[in-house]
């Protein structure tokens, strides 16, 4: 048996299944098409980019994420044995986060299925998040797997989001284009 903190601070007994597959490393520009692909096809799969045009969803939301891939932090979480292959990452800024994204057994890899399994609800999405699970937060896009699994986590059954978060999509655009003037 192994100790789990939760997000909570407490601390509850787990099932030590094997060790930790990942390390945590700050992301390189090398990183930002499987970002970029991620992102948008997850926003897809969970219905959020559903509400209108696809070709015209995918084209902006394309633009807005190159836009806060420039001007936030980007975390990653690779394997421990090889880092250039992303089980998770997540894209933050001070007191946002603008999404988090962990790997299913049904991405690709350097153009092959991945036969590995599901890498979530292993912690991935724990980590990734853990400077901003205990403190009011804004968050800018929905990203509702993680939450999901985040709920878990604290033992409750109907939260979305970590208590105090609030949804904002405007302040990722804010964030992006203030600068621009666009």
């Amino acid at each position: 048996m192994g100790q789990s903190l939760c997000w909570d601070g407490s601390v509850k007994m787990t099932a030590q299944v094997e060790d930790r597959l990942w390390k945590l490393r700050p992301g390189k520009p090398e990183d930002h098409n499987l970002v970029l692909s991620s992102w948008i096809r997850s926003q897809r799969s969970n219905s959020v980019g559903h509400q209108g045009d696809a070709s015209s969803y995918g084209e902006w939301q394309e633009r807005l994420i190159k836009r806060l891939l420039q001007r936030c932090a980007l975390l990653i979480a690779a394997y421990d044995s090889d880092p250039d292959y992303i089980l998770g990452w997540a894209c933050t800024s001070t007191g946002a986060v603008h999404y988090v994204w962990v790997r299913d057994g049904s991405t690709k890899h350097d153009g092959k299925r991945d036969y590995k399994g599901s890498f979530r609800r292993r912690g991935i999405a724990s980590d990734l998040l853990r400077p901003y699970l205990d403190k009011p937060t804004i968050f800018t896009h929905r990203f509702s797997d993680a939450c999901r699994k985040m709920s878990w986590d604290l033992g409750l059954e109907n939260l979305s989001y970590p208590k105090g978060w609030v949804y904002d999509a405007h302040h990722a655009y804010n964030l992006a284009f203030r600068e621009s003037g666009e």
